[in-house]
């Protein structure tokens, strides 16, 4: 059964991306724990903006929606319930670039997660012992246990592999086929378990271009 926001409208709503390896939540002002940085990309480029940096979230999914932006593209919204009693409900939204590889570590996930309890979010970036390319992206646990991926590369259940394409001459991936394939499975399978069914998607305000995101993936 969903938590506060089930119950009641929600009244506090915190906004979050997802950006090399952490949480990002912009703040108004500055504060001790924020991070002022100046924007590398899109229309408010050299604009100075206050951060708040975190490794993780706990709270129930209660609504996935697909949102478009005319100036940064498509996006996902995941909105998740963090509220403490039913009386004072709060939810995060997260934020993730439609194709992103934040984005797939969670629809990856998706189908072995108890959608009527909490789950969480950790936000990584790590090098391995064996590479010199760092890695980021988020991984899911729930109940204590980390939730395993039901698409891997040796057991794709059904996710087409990215493709190799040609673009004004040059060799590009392709993950069409697997975002179509995904979105199938989020209509299918996981928006009937919500306590919100998805919006009819709409331009999005609260997002902005994602620098230098996704986790690098094996497929």
């Amino acid at each position: 059964m969903a938590r506060g926001l089930s119950q009641q409208e929600d009244k506090t709503k915190t906004y979050v991306k997802c950006s090399h390896g952490v949480f990002v939540q912009r703040m108004n002002e500055p504060t001790r724990d924020t991070i002022t940085r100046s924007l590398k990309a899109g229309p408010n480029t050299g604009d100075e903006v206050h951060e708040l940096h975190f490794q993780k979230i706990e709270g129930q999914i209660v609504s996935i929606s697909k949102r478009t932006h005319d100036q940064y593209g498509d996006s996902w919204e995941f909105t998740i319930d963090v509220s403490e009693t039913p009386e004072d409900p709060k939810s995060v939204v997260l934020s993730l670039s439609f194709d992103s590889g934040y984005a797939k570590n969670i629809f990856y996930r998706l189908p072995n997660i108890n959608l009527d309890k909490d789950v969480v979010f950790n936000a990584y970036t790590f090098t391995p012992a064996d590479s010199d390319k760092e890695r980021k992206g988020i991984s899911l646990s729930q109940e204590g246990r980390k939730v395993s991926p039901a698409y891997t590369k040796d057991a794709p259940n059904g996710l087409p592999p990215m493709k190799v394409v040609k673009v004004k001459g040059k060799d590009v991936w392709d993950d069409s086929e697997q975002m179509l394939f995904l979105e199938q499975m989020l209509e299918k399978d996981i928006f009937p378990k919500l306590a919100i069914q998805p919006e009819t998607a709409e331009e999005n305000t609260t997002s902005e271009t994602q620098e230098g995101e996704g986790e690098d993936l094996p497929f």
